[in-house]
């Protein structure tokens, strides 16, 4: 119990203050007597001064005597001794007792803070502290315990819901293999259903494997990267290429011209993520615009759109824009997207209508010295 705080701030203010009237008192008592003693020496002076001069010491030899009073200056010290220890210990006591409330009303929203701290469990993180209207450190405190719980519970609840999206994931191809797996043992014997079932179980042994890929690689940080200044203008019509190769339906065009300082080969993953969701949604107006400035990166598309709401969301996790649409992917793209733009210090931004397209503005540092400063 001693222990705590509270006692150790009641303890110490005491302590203090005792030894702070202590020292008074006995410089005021040192004082008083040395006042005393040069007084009555003074008045000692003038008696003998005044003794001497008097006609009777004229008349010869004779025996005088110096008394002094009944109750002089020794018994007066001694009272003012003792009143002086009544005085301090009597001071001591009241001190305790005004520190000792004070602190327990300062300390006492620590003590609420502390209790309901201890109520609040990792199965339930939507509880908050008592905030004291203080604007003091113990307010300070309590807001900082909260933001604190605000981000563990959101941290929390991505996690839950990561781990719900990646067994449903999981859970879906797999299902899929040991169902066609059955199909081959039970019907062996016929060379069509074997065959359909094993391209079958191939495929969905593909998409398992990206997906696990897709994981493994978010759940990597991302530190080696060869920064340099690329020329956006070159860059984007090199890759361009190689999209109108693998989406042959689509018309890319590459606009503007500029240069950023940025790893080519993260910035062409993260480039071809965003192709293929802009040919994902974009299944009318088949036409993808890929634009390059000082800085700045451009992917438009004119498909579907992303509503305000979606905008969001689209970066999390096994999120899904549109999930009748998206079926075929697993809403890990988008979220890599952004681990590999956060990678080289860019930022990137959705400008989007629903019916009127996307565009993701990709930013990055121009130049390469001053991100290195930075």
């Amino acid at each position: 119990m001693f222990s705590s705080l509270r006692w150790k701030m009641v303890a110490g203010q005491t302590l203090l203050l005792s030894l702070l009237l202590g020292l008074s008192l006995i410089l005021a008592y040192n004082g008083v007597k040395m006042m005393h003693v040069a007084r009555s020496a003074n008045l000692l002076r003038q008696s003998v001064s005044a003794a001497l001069k008097s006609p009777l010491m004229m008349k010869g030899p004779e025996k005088y005597y110096l008394l002094q009073p009944a109750g002089g200056i020794t018994v007066l010290l001694n009272l003012l001794s003792r009143a002086f220890v009544f005085l301090w210990l009597a001071f001591t006591g009241v001190s305790f007792a005004i520190g000792y409330y004070f602190v327990s009303e300062t300390l006492s929203p620590m003590k609420r803070i502390t209790k309901e701290v201890r109520q609040i469990t990792a199965t339930d993180l939507s509880k908050r502290v008592y905030e004291p209207e203080t604007n003091d450190e113990v307010s300070l405190l309590a807001k900082t315990l909260n933001n604190m719980l605000s981000r563990l519970q959101t941290g929390f609840e991505a996690q839950s819901e990561f781990l719900n999206d990646v067994s449903h994931e999981l859970r879906t191809p797999l299902t899929t293999i040991q169902g066609y797996s059955e199909l081959i043992t039970k019907f062996c014997d016929k060379a069509d259903i074997v065959k359909e079932s094993g391209n079958a179980i191939r495929e969905t042994t593909l998409k398992l494997h990206r997906l696990v890929e897709t994981l493994l690689a978010l759940s990597k940080p991302v530190t080696k990267v060869n920064l340099h200044r690329v020329d956006l203008r070159e860059f984007l019509e090199r890759i361009a290429l190689e999209f109108r190769k693998d989406f042959k339906d689509f018309q890319i065009d590459v606009e503007g011209s500029g240069a950023a300082c940025v790893d080519e080969d993260v910035l062409e993953i993260i480039l071809k993520a965003l192709v293929e969701n802009a040919v994902k949604f974009s299944k009318e107006n088949k036409r993808i615009v890929l634009k390059g400035y000082d800085g700045k990166v451009i992917v438009k598309d004119f498909g579907v759109g992303i509503s305000a709401e979606e905008r969001e969301r689209i970066f999390r996790r096994f999120y899904k824009s549109d999930k009748s649409r998206s079926s075929q992917g697993h809403g890990l793209g988008l979220s890599l997207v952004m681990r590999l733009v956060n990678a080289l210090d860019g930022t990137i931004d959705v400008d989007s209508e629903p019916g009127k397209g996307t565009e993701f503005i990709i930013t990055f540092p121009v130049d390469c010295g001053k991100r290195k400063e930075s």
